[in-house]
């Protein structure tokens, strides 16, 4: 958990060696919680269209 905190905060990797894969799966989640955020501030509903968005950032 400190790793994906490091990453999602500073960008760096610290530590043991992670998969590129788990770098990658981190990276996601930093940028669906960024764009969460901005929904949430922005006070725009939740659609199906964001929805699938969610899911895009997810799984890239």
């Amino acid at each position: 958990m400190p790793q994906t905190i490091s990453v999602i905060l500073e960008g760096l990797l610290h530590g043991k060696s992670k998969s590129i894969r788990e770098f990658y799966e981190i990276e996601n989640h930093k940028q669906l919680f960024e764009y969460l955020e901005k929904l949430l501030r922005e006070e725009h509903p939740l659609t199906v269209q964001k929805i699938k968005r969610i899911h895009i950032l997810l799984t890239d």
